[in-house]
C-alpha cells in the first residue's frame, strides 16, 4: 500500500493512501485532496492507476515537479517526491498496522430480477443443478451465470468426468424464469424426457442427460425484503444509520449477480464508490472496471471514446483504436452522470445493452462483448423521461435495481463517525488529531449541501490551516459555496442564468467565458450541452 504524505514549511499536515480510485489535487472544494494556496491551481494534478501503477497528470498552469523534474505525465512509485506549490509531497510505503479495508463476499450466485425500491423487496432466482454420473458421487452445482457450458473439459463452467460427454457438450440459460437448454453439435447429444433435442425451452425444474449423466435442475426463486445490515462500514463505505445499513445489505445481495444497477443521489455521497465495490464483490472483479463520466465528455468525442472507432473512420483516427466497452469486456463500465448522455447515444447504448455487441465508428462487423453495466446519476431520470430528455425504453432497462445513496443530512450519527474518521485519515504520521465537542456540535448542525465528499474536504481542510492537532468549533468555516441553503432546482437555473448571462457578455467565446467564471473549458462545455444553451441564439 502507498501513501502521500503532505508537508509545508517542513511540517506534515495530512496522510492519504492511494488505491485504484482517481486522485484529484487543487484549490477547488470537491477535489479529493484540497491545498488552498493561491498558487495552486483549481485542478491542479491527477493522480490514476493504469495498467498495474499510478500516473500523475498535470492539469495546472504552474506546473507540478516529480523528483525537481517539470512534468506533464510521470509513473509514480515509492521514494518518489512530489511538489505542487509550497507542498512537498513525499510517495511512501504504508507503515499503517491496519491491513487495507477488504472484502471477500461468497453468496450462493443469483440471478436478479427487480427491486422494489419502495417496499425494499429484492426479487431473484439461482438455478442448481444436481448431477449423477455412474462412479461419482453426487452433486450439487449452482451456476455462477445465466449461461453456463456443460462438458468434459475443465474449462467448462460445468465440468462432468464421463467420457460418453463431449469437450463441450450442451448450454444450459435461464433469465427471468426461463430456461433453455440447447446442445452444441454432441457426440452422443442431449436428451428431454428421452427426446434428442437441439434447443429447447424447459419448465422451471426437471431432467436432462448428456451421455451417461442425469442432471436434474431446479429454479428457484426468492423474494425478499431488505433488511438493515449489522455493519457500520461496508469497504469505503461509511455510516452506521439504518439508510446506509440497508444500502450495505442491499449491495451484499446483489453484487454477485450480473443485473444492471442504476445509482442514484446528490452530489457527493459516494455514486462511484458503491459501484466500484459492486465490482469488487461481484465475479468480475479480477477484471477491468472502466468508469467514464458521461457528463464531463463532450458530446463530439463521447461515442468514439464509448464504442471506438477504426482507421480513417473520420479525421485524426490514424489508427484502430477500442472503445471503453470494449475495454471493459469481462468486467464492469460505469456510466455516472448517465442523464448527461445524448438522445442518440441513448439509442445506441440500449442496442448494445439489448445484443451485447457493439459496432465501431467506420466498421463493418460488430464485436460481442461481455460486460456488466452500472449507472449513476444525480437527476431524477423519471421526470427526464417524462419531459422527453431522456429515453423511456432506456430508462426501463436500466431501472431494475435502483438504490438511493442518501444525503448527509439524513444519516443520523454518520456526522461524527466520518468526521473523525476523515480526521484519523489525513493526520500526520504519529499525530493525533481530536475533535472537540463542539466541533461536531458545529458538524451536526450544517446541512452539508455537498454531502460526504463536503465533509471529508472541510476536515482535511480544518487540519490545514488551524495547525493543531485539536480542532474546535472555531477552526471550522463552510465553503461560500454552501453558506446558503439552496434547493438544487433553483441553484441549476441560477447557475444557467450566470452562464447565459457570461457567454453574452463574452460574445459567444467559450475560453473566455470559463476563464471569467473559474472553471475549465471542458466544464463550461459540457454545462452549455447539460442546460441545453444555443450558442446561435445569444
Amino acid at each position: 500500500m502507498i501513501e502521500l504524505i503532505f508537508t509545508r514549511n517542513g511540517r506534515p499536515y495530512l496522510r492519504q493512501r492511494l488505491s485504484e480510485t482517481t486522485l484529484n489535487i487543487g484549490r477547488d472544494y470537491d477535489n479529493h485532496i484540497q491545498l488552498t494556496d493561491e498558487e495552486i491551481s483549481r485542478r491542479h494534478c491527477t493522480i490514476e492507476w493504469k495498467n498495474g501503477q499510478y500516473i500523475l497528470i498535470d492539469k495546472s498552469k504552474n506546473g507540478t515537479l516529480v523528483n525537481n523534474r517539470n512534468v506533464k505525465t510521470a509513473q509514480i512509485n515509492v521514494g518518489d517526491t512530489i511538489y505542487v506549490g509550497k507542498w512537498v509531497i513525499n510517495v511512501v510505503e504504508s507503515n499503517s498496522s491496519e491491513p487495507p479495508p477488504t472484502i471477500s463476499w461468497s453468496q450462493t450466485p443469483t440471478s436478479i430480477l427487480n427491486f422494489d425500491a419502495e417496499q425494499k423487496r429484492l426479487t431473484s432466482e439461482r438455478l442448481v443443478l444436481s448431477i449423477e454420473t455412474p462412479g461419482e458421487k453426487s452433486r450439487d452445482v449452482v451456476l455462477k451465470k445465466t449461461s453456463a457450458i456443460i462438458g468434459s473439459l475443465q474449462s467448462c463452467d460445468v465440468c462432468i468426468n464421463d467420457p460418453f460427454v463431449s469437450r463441450n457438450h450442451c448450454r444450459i440459460e435461464h433469465n427471468k424464469g426461463k430456461i433453455i437448454i440447447i446442445d452444441l453439435a454432441s457426440t452422443n447429444g442431449t436428451y428431454v424426457e428421452n427426446i434428442r433435442i437441439e434447443k429447447v425451452s424447459v419448465p422451471p425444474s426437471g431432467v436432462f442427460r448428456v451421455g451417461k449423466t442425469t442432471i436434474r435442475y431446479k429454479l428457484d426463486i426468492n423474494t425478499e425484503k431488505i433488511e438493515p445490515s449489522e455493519r457500520e462500514s461496508l469497504g469505503p463505505l461509511i455510516g452506521k444509520s439504518k439508510p446506509m445499513r440497508e444500502v450495505y445489505t442491499l449491495i451484499e445481495r446483489i453484487a454477485p449477480s450480473d443485473a444492471v444497477v442504476l445509482i442514484t443521489g446528490e452530489s457527493g455521497t459516494g455514486k462511484e464508490l458503491a459501484a466500484r465495490l459492486l465490482h469488487q464483490l461481484s465475479h468480475r472483479s479480477s477484471k477491468p472496471f472502466i468508469s467514464v463520466n458521461c457528463g464531463a465528455l463532450p458530446s463530439s468525442i463521447i461515442e468514439s471514446q464509448l464504442f471506438g472507432y477504426e482507421r480513417g473512420a473520420f479525421t485524426g483516427a490514424v489508427e484502430k483504436t477500442a472503445g471503453l466497452f470494449e475495454q471493459a469486456d469481462g468486467g464492469t463500465i460505469f456510466l455516472d452522470e448517465i442523464s448527461e448522455m445524448p438522445l442518440e447515444l441513448q439509442t445506441r447504448l440500449l442496442h448494445v445493452l439489448e445484443n451485447r455487441t457493439i459496432r465501431r465508428l467506420g466498421a463493418k462487423s460488430e464485436i460481442a462483448v461481455d460486460f456488466r453495466l452500472i449507472a449513476a446519476t444525480n437527476r431524477d431520470l423519471k421526470t427526464l423521461t417524462e419531459e422527453r430528455r431522456f429515453r423511456q425504453d432506456l430508462f426501463f432497462r436500466l431501472y431494475v435495481v435502483p438504490f438511493n445513496l442518501p444525503p448527509l443530512r439524513e444519516r443520523e450519527g454518520d456526522i461524527a463517525l466520518l468526521a473523525n474518521y476523515f480526521a484519523n485519515l489525513f493526520s500526520p504520521d504519529g499525530v493525533q488529531i481530536v475533535l472537540t465537542d463542539e466541533a461536531i456540535k458545529k458538524l451536526e448542525g450544517h446541512n452539508w449541501p455537498g454531502n460526504v465528499r463536503e465533509l471529508k474536504n472541510l476536515i482535511q481542510r480544518s487540519i490545514i490551516l488551524s495547525g493543531k492537532n485539536i480542532i474546535d468549533a472555531s477552526d471550522i468555516s463552510f465553503a461560500p459555496i454552501f453558506a446558503e441553503q439552496i434547493e438544487e432546482k433553483n441553484l441549476e437555473a441560477k447557475e444557467k442564468e450566470i452562464i447565459i448571462a457570461a457567454l453574452k457578455e463574452n460574445k459567444g467565446k467559450q475560453v473566455k467565458t470559463a476563464k471569467q467564471l473559474g472553471i475549465a473549458r471542458t466544464t463550461l462545455a459540457a454545462k452549455i450541452a447539460r442546460y441545453q444553451i444555443d450558442l446561435t441564439k445569444l
